[in-house]
């Protein structure tokens, strides 16, 4: 599905999205310092503690669709 395709039937108008065809999917994002947007929808190498304290790293779940959750007490 395209981005006008997909715009069009939802009737969303989301800027800024990203596309990455090789993953099949669409990212919604803020736009990046200097009006850059995402260019790929891969996550970098990610290791950190779970609620228990074991390291927990993305790298196993390379090539799985994967929804990260950040919060930030600002």
């Amino acid at each position: 599905m395209s981005r006008a395709e997909f715009e069009h039937g939802t009737g969303w108008a989301l800027r800024p999205l990203v596309h990455d065809t090789d993953a099949g999917l669409w990212a919604l994002g803020p736009a990046a310092p200097g009006g850059q947007v995402l260019v790929s929808a891969q996550a970098p190498e990610l290791t950190l503690p779970d609620l228990d304290g074991v390291e927990f790293a993305l790298s196993p779940l390379r090539s799985r669709k994967v929804v990260l959750v950040a919060w930030a007490p600002y």
